[in-house]
């Protein structure tokens, strides 16, 4: 009997030995399919961001187009505030007679009444349209720099590569990238797309005026030490903050879409949201790797600067000499560097964006003639199963199909 309890225990210990290496194979085999597929994202998202850089080495005009709109916005925000300051100072004249006991000098003994000014309280509601009509127009001033760059970049991604010098082939046939790209989406958006980008630009511009409306009544009325109030306030305002970047990011989508296909902001923006929403997974890696791409340009363009200013103070005269300290100029230069970096690689940024969209698009309208480069193309077909095995386990199993229109840039 203690025999063969002995051997029905020696026989469960191998049983639980073998589920335990069988768990360790497994658990290692799900661990090199996760690396596998991080890797496969990686490798995708490196593909978007060099096709982003081609289209900018393309179309170099890209870079200073966004001086212009900054100079309109500038006299605009100028204009702005010299009318705000005429509005906010328009009062009621009125003459009220002294009050007793003011004794006055002598040269104005005769006088019995005073001027007094009371704040015109019609004039100071206006105040309030006022800052959202700076608002919008600030932010259709954004969207129109956008949905003019988001253009001309799927212009390039949606034109052909000659075969002899593999570059993009220019002309007014189909499939192929006009002389100046960025002029003829702008003669696009100018004719077709105006009320476009003035929708988008009053949807997140209402947003902002009802943070900034909500932000003026909370401090009016902040005056209670109520720890339940003030946590309240801050949910609504991260809440309101959320969703203002979220219309920003969906509007942005909805503009590369009509600058691809031409649609209204309604169908565009279906479209677009089911379009990323069937591609999260890969939103979020591209959106990852472009904010840190952003990030490091904005650093090395400022500490470049930077460099340069502190190599001129220290190594040449007559600065050298007449400089004592070079460590307020250094700091002043990487600021105002790092902005202008910053207000460059917005450009940068959708390039990226809209190269990910028409990706996107390319994949599921023009499958087996892709436009894309042959270092994304050949991405696409090496892991075309693993792209279809993920994509089935985000739909529930159900296979993919193509769920837009193939891109004719001829049309």
């Amino acid at each position: 009997y203690q025999r063969r309890v002995h051997g029905k225990q020696w026989y469960q210990r191998r049983v639980h030995g073998k589920q335990w290496y069988q768990r360790r194979v497994h658990g290692k085999q799900w661990y090199q399919r996760r690396v596998h597929g991080k890797q496969w994202y990686q490798r995708r998202v490196h593909g978007v961001v060099k096709s982003a850089s081609r289209a900018i080495g393309d179309m170099p005009m890209m870079i200073f187009f966004p001086i212009i709109p900054m100079l309109v916005s500038t006299a605009f925000t100028f204009g702005w505030v010299y009318m705000s300051m005429y509005i906010y100072t328009t009062a009621d004249k009125a003459e009220l007679p002294l009050p007793d006991g003011v004794v006055l000098p002598s040269a104005y003994s005769a006088e019995t009444t005073y001027v007094d000014y009371a704040p015109d309280e019609q004039m100071q509601g206006v105040m309030w349209g006022h800052l959202f009509f700076f608002l919008w127009v600030c932010q259709f001033i954004v969207y129109f720099v956008y949905i003019a760059q988001s253009g001309a970049v799927a212009d390039w991604y949606f034109s052909r590569r000659e075969e002899e010098t593999g570059k993009k082939a220019r002309g007014k046939g189909d499939e192929q990238l006009a002389r100046f790209p960025l002029c003829r989406s702008l003669g696009r958006v100018f004719r077709y797309h105006f009320g476009t980008v003035a929708f988008a630009s009053f949807l997140v511009a209402l947003i902002q005026f009802i943070r900034v409306v909500f932000e003026y009544m909370a401090r009016k009325f902040d005056k209670k030490n109520n720890p339940v109030a003030k946590a309240l306030v801050c949910c609504i305002r991260c809440a309101l903050w959320c969703l203002e970047k979220i219309m920003d990011a969906i509007s942005k989508n909805s503009l590369v879409f009509t600058a691809i296909y031409g649609d209204a902001f309604c169908p565009a923006c279906y479209g677009s949201f089911k379009l990323v929403w069937r591609n999260l997974a890969r939103v979020a890696a591209v959106s990852m790797v472009a904010h840190y791409v952003m990030f490091l340009g904005k650093v090395l363009v400022a500490a470049a600067s930077t460099g340069v200013l502190v190599a001129i103070l220290t190594l040449v005269e007559p600065y050298k000499s007449t400089v004592s300290d070079p460590l307020l100029p250094a700091a002043l230069t990487f600021i105002l560097s790092y902005f202008v970096g910053s207000f460059f690689m917005t450009t940068y940024a959708t390039s990226i964006d809209t190269v990910f969209i028409c990706f996107l698009v390319d994949e599921e309208g023009n499958e087996g003639q892709m436009f894309a480069d042959e270092g994304l193309k050949n991405i696409v077909e090496k892991h075309a199963a693993d792209s279809q095995r993920i994509a089935e386990r985000y739909n529930d199993g159900a296979p993919t199909k193509t769920q837009v229109e193939p891109v004719n840039p001829g049309v």
